[in-house]
């Protein structure tokens, strides 16, 4: 409707005149019902000014123990003769889990022991073949390093017959050079015999040549009795001969014996040494089978819950390293936190030390309840989403307080693996900058764009 300004003059002027005026005053109802809107109107801006809000960051999370999954590796190759667990069993520490067939790494070990036991035999049998004629030098150092060893001919008693071929040649070397000595003392009393009838001999020449000289005796006499007489020098030359091959023999033979008792002594000293070293590099190699016997028995390292079985069955041949199972550690309610992922443009609010709230996510909290926790940890640089592409920062969420109605709930709540909706209480804000924030942010989208 509009109005031409001769009506608008008149009606100016019928408002001037008492008599009319009173015609034109506002209802008293209409005063306070502006009066009512105009003091709610400022005291809600009053409010928006004084009182404080939570600003909230929104996030998601997912609840996780801090110890990771244990993985399950078998370090021998072979056929699983039997699986004692499964899918969801709960396992403690040193519990056998998976049984290797062991028959061809204990008949190797049978065959270790049985090479050590003759190895050690072998060993204290040339001990004892050697101990009478070894030195205390000596015999202190080979005891020493067969002290660790099984002596299992000190358990049958006959270590006092191994010394006996050695001492028989001996004692034939020495029965030899007491019949060379017999001989010699012979042989010298044959000596002094002919060295006495040689001497009575020459006194006999003397006398015979002495009668052959005044004609009494003939000259056959006298080359008769020097005949005699070189004879007997003769066998005084081979007596003197023959007690120089008896000393030789003697000498020979004394030489002989310790040339022996040396080979005896050196043969058996190496041989010794030869099986030492056998029988440790064989220990070694036994140490070694009972550790793979040991490594065939597959047993639970930790404590916890199978998580994951990754083999089929029994009989089923594994290759070396291959993950068996996955263990999922115990774990308390103190072992629980949440890892958080922030929307970049929201991560340049939240600082470490900021608390939050988290709830299941897709559930109603009054049904779970909420977990209250403090901010620990941020990543400095962000990460992609491989699902949807969006930049997002990696948090990590301590566990302060769970508030849960129900035990059962909170059994629930505080699965591993539950997704969480998590609030970031990140300061506080006022409230009128929640009114005009949507007015000031196009306002200055317009100041910014191009005229």
């Amino acid at each position: 409707m509009k109005y031409s300004f001769d009506e608008i003059h008149a009606l100016n002027l019928l408002s001037d005149d008492e008599s009319y005026s009173k015609h034109f005053n506002t209802p008293n109802d209409l005063k306070i019902m502006t009066g009512i809107i105009l003091f709610c109107a400022v005291a809600v801006v009053t409010a928006a000014i004084v009182f404080k809000v939570d600003k909230i960051v929104p996030a998601q999370g997912i609840l996780d123990t801090r110890a990771e999954l244990f993985e399950i590796n078998n370090t021998q190759p072979g056929f699983i003769e039997k699986i004692l667990v499964k899918e969801g069993d709960v396992v403690e520490s040193g519990q056998l889990l998976v049984q290797f067939e062991t028959q061809l790494v204990q008949l190797e070990i049978d065959s270790l022991k049985q090479q050590l036991k003759a190895l050690s035999r072998n060993l204290w049998n040339d001990f004892y073949q050697i101990e009478p004629y070894l030195e205390s030098q000596d015999k202190g150092q080979l005891q020493q390093a067969l002290s660790a060893i099984p002596n299992p001919i000190a358990d049958l008693g006959y270590q006092r017959y191994l010394a006996k071929p050695f001492a028989n040649t001996a004692q034939i070397s020495l029965d030899d050079r007491k019949s060379i000595a017999q001989q010699v003392i012979a042989a010298k009393r044959q000596q002094r015999l002919i060295e006495q009838r040689l001497s009575l001999q020459r006194q006999e020449l003397k006398r015979t040549v002495s009668l052959y000289k005044e004609g009494i005796e003939s000259g056959a006499s006298v080359d008769l009795v020097k005949a005699q007489v070189l004879e007997l020098q003769s066998s005084l030359v081979s007596i003197k001969d023959n007690l120089q091959n008896l000393a030789a023999q003697k000498h020979k033979s004394k030489q002989q014996l310790s040339r022996t008792q040396s080979e005896y002594l050196l043969e058996r000293f190496l041989r010794i040494h030869d099986q030492l070293d056998s029988y440790h590099s064989s220990e070694f190699q036994l140490t070694s089978q009972r550790r793979n016997l040991a490594d065939l028995s597959i047993r639970a390292p930790i404590s916890g819950t199978i998580d994951a079985l990754m083999v089929q069955g029994d009989k089923q041949r594994i290759r070396e390293t291959t993950t068996l199972m996955v263990i999922r550690p115990s774990y308390g309610e103190d072992d629980l936190e949440i890892d958080i992922k922030i929307p970049v443009n929201y991560a340049i609010w939240v600082q470490p030390g900021m608390t939050f709230r988290a709830s299941s996510l897709g559930n109603n909290p009054e049904d779970h309840g909420y977990i209250m926790g403090e901010v620990t940890f941020i990543a400095a640089s962000s990460t992609p989403d491989e699902a949807t592409g969006q930049r997002f920062y990696r948090m990590k969420g301590r566990i302060v307080k769970i508030e849960a109605l129900r035990s059962a709930a909170r059994n629930t709540l505080l699965r591993p693996g539950t997704a969480l909706s998590v609030d970031i209480q990140a300061g506080e804000r006022r409230l009128i900058n929640y009114i005009f924030d949507p007015f000031s942010k196009y306002l200055r989208k317009a100041l910014s764009e191009p005229s």
